[in-house]
């Protein structure tokens, strides 16, 4: 009877302990949920061999990843970049479900090498000077997308001689095609690397448009997280009266991002 009762007490803390482990894992496995984030990534839905071309819907495809929020590895590949790596080549065996990244492509330079055969056709390559602040201090990497800001000096409306300083958005949501002479993007980001020009992919008319802009006013690049593509239509030429105008305004959309918890960094990075 005795030993009945001790086997009972046994059952029943082992299957105490047994819960009480379970709802600590699950416990721990929500407080991990609640740091991560889905990102949509590309991967193999094959085996690829060394020299295999990648082709969409093929042998790779977007997927959601459960990554930390804010640790998204820059060398993998989102999947709104999914149609730039048409073309490009394996340059290792990958398996099936394996995450494809910028250091397991190269281009098939068939037709063409270098710089010319990694951009699109109808599209022209043109380089324009740029300084470390105009850079995001020469942080810009190829593949990056940016929005190229001018700031120029007019005469003014009023018909005098003195010169207006005003500064527009001139182009939005551009391929960077190469910093300096690097066209590939590295896996690290190697602060040592310095460049004092990038090439943009544009249109002929957009060409024409850049090498004014270059010749009478000075350029800044403005980074674009990766996932983002939106071309805001309504963009402002921004002078003095401007700023005072817009300027009590801009802090109000300001601290209404900051109210919804919005500071342009991502949590947990």
């Amino acid at each position: 009877m005795k030993q009945k009762i001790l086997l009972t007490f046994a059952i029943g803390f082992g299957l105490l302990a047994f819960f009480l482990t379970y709802y600590q894992l699950n416990q721990e496995k929500q407080k991990f949920r609640s740091r991560t984030e889905q990102y949509p990534l590309i991967k193999a839905t094959r085996s690829i061999l060394d020299g295999e071309e990648l082709q969409e819907g093929i042998n790779i495809k977007v997927e959601p990843v459960e990554r930390l929020r804010g640790q998204l590895d820059p060398d993998e590949i989102v999947g709104s970049k999914i149609s730039d790596i048409q073309g490009y080549k394996a340059t290792r065996n990958l398996s099936a479900g394996e995450i494809v990244r910028y250091t397991d492509l190269k281009f098939t330079t068939s037709a063409s090498s270098g710089l010319a055969g990694i951009f699109e056709k109808d599209f022209r390559a043109i380089s324009i000077p740029v300084d470390t602040t105009a850079s995001v201090s020469n942080m810009v990497k190829p593949g990056d997308r940016v929005d190229i800001i001018g700031t120029f000096r007019f005469p003014e409306l009023k018909g005098d001689k003195n010169l207006e300083t005003q500064t527009v958005t001139l182009l939005q949501n551009v391929v960077i095609l190469a910093t300096g002479s690097q066209y590939t993007r590295t896996v690290k980001n190697d602060a040592s690397r310095s460049y004092n020009t990038v090439t943009l992919a544009l249109t002929p008319s957009e060409v024409e448009i850049m090498v004014f802009a270059a010749q009478k006013g000075q350029l800044t690049l403005s980074l674009r997280n990766l996932e983002d593509s939106y071309i805001n239509p309504n963009t402002q030429s921004v002078n003095f009266d401007y700023l005072q105008k817009r300027l009590n305004e801009l802090n109000k959309e300001r601290q209404e991002f900051m109210l919804k918890g919005k500071t342009g960094l991502k949590k947990n990075r």
